[in-house]
């Protein structure tokens, strides 16, 4: 049976002891690099090359691959995005990190050395000192007892001899030996007749295995989803995605501020009418895809976003005639009705927005510029 390929290790060099990679691994950057002129180029420079493998054997792994290169730009490219991102990083890594031998505070060792194996530490000065303080213990009982039977206190309690006295040839009764102040405590010993206050409580084990307080952390911003090859996000599935079907390579995705545009850029809708709130828009596998072709399966209201760089002729590319035209859309029925915008490397891009009722079975293929296709979006039913 053929290994899988792996196309992080085969591509871009990453051995799988380094998978799933960072995105400073997948771009090819220090994690200390804050140049955005260098992490775009970066970026740049891998997506070049993945687009180059699309057409090959492993077409799927490098679409996955584009949109991986895509978010990781887009997250340190965003301030916010990049200071989440390395504060999940940095808590990954100090949890797979094994526990030192040194406490790093004090410097003392955490963990006892063990003895060579094979070796035995010699007890002999362990065991006498040992026999040394058990004679010592032995002695000074012995001597307590044999002061106690003589009258003595040594350890500040009367002796039965002590505690009884004659008056009138009557036996008073003994006196209460007052208890040794516990060594918990340095309160002296209460008078005789009065009750000594009860000792603080001693935390139980479940007071003291209590776990402190959780401090609650702020909420990263979200970052945009991108969808790889084969997988959707709850919030990315179409919700009527049988009523076109698009031959143009790409897939449907819900339009919102942060949507990424091409499936091969870091470009992300910021504007757009209020009525495509929650539509669904047709991102295509790359920005150079050029024409949009689609069927209408059941009669709806579509929605068309066309770059304003209109196509001018190009005798050694392509001939005029291939282009549509504003003024061709407008007879074919296409009604403009507004404007969006998307975010190119920092700089605002201008998109026209029209509409159209169409019918069930009607198919079109448009081409309006060079590199751009028309993006088809469906209006949120309602």
């Amino acid at each position: 049976m053929p290994a899988e390929f792996d196309a992080y290790h085969a591509w871009l060099g990453i051995p799988p002891e380094e998978q799933p990679p960072t995105h400073y691994r997948l771009l090819g950057l220090a994690e200390t690099e804050r140049d955005p002129k260098v992490i775009e180029n970066a970026a740049e420079r891998q997506m070049t090359y993945l687009r180059n493998l699309q057409t090959g054997k492993h077409g799927k792994l490098s679409q996955r691959l584009l949109n991986e290169v895509a978010q990781a730009c887009n997250v340190l490219l965003s301030p916010v995005e990049r200071a989440a991102y390395d504060a999940r990083l940095a808590e990954k890594r100090d949890a797979a990190r094994p526990l030192s031998a040194l406490d790093l505070n004090s410097g003392t060792p955490l963990l006892r050395p063990m003895p060579a194996r094979g070796r035995r530490a010699n007890p002999a000065p362990t065991n006498l000192v040992k026999l040394i303080s058990g004679g010592l213990v032995g002695v000074t009982l012995i001597l307590a007892l044999l002061l106690y039977g003589l009258g003595f206190a040594p350890f500040g309690t009367a002796s039965p001899k002590s505690q009884t006295a004659t008056s009138g040839g009557a036996q008073l009764p003994p006196t209460p030996a007052a208890s040794s102040p516990s060594p918990r405590s340095a309160t002296p010993p209460a008078p005789a007749g009065l009750q000594p206050p009860p000792p603080p409580p001693i935390p139980t084990a479940k007071a003291a295995n209590a776990q402190p307080a959780e401090i609650p952390q702020p909420k990263a911003a979200p970052t945009p989803a991108v969808v790889a090859e084969g997988t959707a996000a709850k919030s990315d599935r179409p919700a009527s995605a049988g009523d076109i079907r698009v031959e143009t390579p790409g897939k449907l995705l819900r339009l919102a501020p942060g949507s990424v545009v091409f499936g091969d850029r870091p470009y992300f809708w910021t504007a757009f009418p209020e009525e495509l709130q929650d539509a669904q828009f047709w991102q295509t596998a790359g920005v150079h895809q050029g024409t949009m072709e689609f069927e209408v399966l059941n009669g709806r209201t579509i929605y068309l976003a066309v770059t304003t760089r209109w196509a001018v002729a190009d005798a050694k590319r392509t001939a005029q005639d291939e282009y549509d035209s504003k003024a061709e859309l407008l007879e074919a029925g296409w009604q403009e009705v507004g404007r969006m915008q998307n975010d190119e490397r920092g700089k605002p891009f201008d998109w026209l927005v029209f509409r159209r009722e169409c019918k069930a079975g009607e198919r079109f293929k448009l081409r309006t510029e060079k590199y751009c296709a028309p993006v088809p979006i469906l209006a949120k039913p309602g």
